[in-house]
């Protein structure tokens, strides 16, 4: 494109970018023009939004989707819930490659004894009644991506109601609904490529 919008330089020296994104703060107490800044997203048009349910996704749905990302979004990372597994995976993006590694079993899977343990020594893990700890916590950055268009998407991805029934709905101390979760790894440590760069 060489508009000339682009300075790699000026990016590498904008530490917390990303922070900045969701920095609000006040500008009530400035005065006009004393007061002279641009986010990124004004400067080079970066959004972020972060995805969260606490709903399994279809394995194979959800990797044709990281397999398909929109162009537009140049990063992407977060913990997944993929039905079939008792691992978090994490999924990291980086513009064409998309890796995704099995971080170590949902807290919830766990035998009552370990689970109890854990949350005991973990006061501020989010804790759903149902599900426990497992859910999905995905943030996308990217420039002029619909967010809107994305979520559906994602959303089309989940376990719909039917199958959630179909496979069991996996609550606190339930294996993993009865799926199976290729591509996604299984033991933890293990990890695969879903898309080369």
């Amino acid at each position: 494109l060489d508009v000339g919008l682009f300075d790699e330089g000026e990016v590498g020296d904008l530490p917390g970018w990303k922070r900045a994104l969701a920095d609000d703060h006040d500008h009530s107490g400035d005065s006009e023009g004393s007061h002279v800044h641009h986010h990124p997203d004004e400067v080079y048009g970066v959004t972020s939004f972060t995805y969260r349910r606490r709903r399994p996704f279809h394995p194979e749905r959800i990797a044709a989707l990281l397999r398909d990302l929109p162009a537009d979004v140049v990063r992407s990372k977060g913990t997944l819930w993929v039905a079939g597994t008792d691992q978090r995976q994490q999924v990291g993006q980086a513009g064409r490659s998309v890796r995704v590694e099995a971080l170590g079993p949902w807290i919830a899977s766990l035998p009552s004894v370990e689970r109890d343990m854990l949350r005991s020594n973990r006061p501020d893990l989010e804790w759903d009644d149902d599900h426990g700890d497992r859910r999905t916590e995905f943030v996308v950055i990217g420039t002029g991506v619909d967010e809107a268009a994305l979520v559906d998407r994602l959303d089309d991805a989940l376990l719909t109601d039917a199958e959630l029934a179909a496979l069991g709905d996996p609550g606190v101390g339930d294996d993993p609904a009865d799926a199976d979760p290729a591509p996604f790894p299984t033991d933890q440590g293990e990890a695969t490529v879903l898309r080369e760069p």
